[in-house]
């Protein structure tokens, strides 16, 4: 299965881009997977059992587990 990679614009202020850099290279990650990792630990802090298991059940309509982990990263 190919990956189709979208792009997306952040307006961030210029001492947070610089800091977000610094950051990012000091261990060794490329921004867009420390920038995608932020976004996607935010969802898992504010996402509950409930919502997950309704997600998932939505999604197993239309692919199978193995996808769904596959996309998950799991």
């Amino acid at each position: 299965m190919t990956k189709k990679i979208k792009n997306v614009t952040l307006k961030i202020e210029k001492e947070n881009l610089e800091f977000f850099k610094k950051y990012s290279k000091e261990n060794k990650i490329e921004m867009s997977s420390f920038v995608r990792n932020l976004i996607l630990d935010k969802i898992d802090d504010e996402i509950t059992e409930k919502d997950e298991k309704q997600i998932l059940k939505r999604l197993e309509k239309t692919i199978s587990v193995e996808d769904v982990f596959k996309r998950l990263e799991l």
